[in-house]
């Protein structure tokens, strides 16, 4: 997230966007599988750069042995 806005801040924008211009087309992105690509061990590091407190590191580290529950159960 960028400084000093917020994701209320974006869908204001598009809000705005789809009610005061022509709009052409609209662009869903789907991130699924991006962290399946992504360096587990370089993305960590650069966490603990940014987060101090080892217990949300140490939840981090937990989330890519995760199970994934697809019937939402």
């Amino acid at each position: 997230m960028r400084r000093a806005r917020s994701p209320h801040d974006g869908l204001d924008a598009v809000y705005m966007g789809l009610t005061t211009r022509k709009v052409n087309w609209v662009l869903d992105a789907d991130i699924h599988g991006f962290f399946d690509t992504i360096a587990h061990d370089w993305l960590l590091r650069f966490l603990e750069h940014r987060i101090a407190d080892r217990r949300v590191l140490r939840l981090i580290r937990k989330w890519p042995r995760a199970g994934v529950s697809e019937a939402g159960c």
